[in-house]
């Protein structure tokens, strides 16, 4: 049915990156659409409240979020920009306060960019991510050893 449909795609792709696993578990159990809806409704409510802030809020600015991903972090390859690395961290901890590019300088080297974010809650400050295109094609991947800076001091 279209809700079972609606469900999935909220699990599988509108809150993949902010649903932890026994929240997950908990909303794979359910069996009425009254209360799997009543669980979303809860579930935006306590993230909002997380940040001290209302749910609506919270939430309104999660699917702005997911919007811009999916429109600009589309690969090449044809992955959907919410997909992405760089799609997954913005819509986790939204756009960063610098981009550093790196265009590809010779056939040997691969174009990067460095997202630099002052304050990460729950990470700490002066947190760097960094994305390689190894493909020259755009499809960008976090580089492995990208933990944040602070992390790693």
């Amino acid at each position: 049915s279209d809700h079972a449909e609606s469900y999935s795609k909220w699990l599988n792709e509108d809150v993949v990156y902010i649903i932890d696993d026994a929240e997950r578990a908990a909303f794979e159990r359910l069996t009425s659409n009254e209360e799997r809806d009543q669980f979303i409704a809860q579930f935006w409510a306590r993230r909002g409240s997380m940040q001290g802030e209302t749910g609506n809020k919270f939430k309104e600015e999660h699917y702005r979020r997911l919007a811009y991903a999916t429109e600009h972090f589309r690969t090449a390859s044809g992955a959907p920009g919410w997909r992405t690395d760089r799609g997954h961290m913005y819509i986790v901890y939204g756009p960063p306060d610098e981009i550093e590019a790196h265009p590809r300088k010779s056939e040997q080297s691969f174009a990067t960019e460095i997202w630099l974010y002052q304050q990460v809650r729950g990470i700490g400050n002066k947190v760097a991510f960094t994305f390689i295109d190894q493909t020259g094609r755009g499809d960008f991947h976090l580089a492995p050893q990208t933990l944040p800076l602070s992390a790693a001091q």
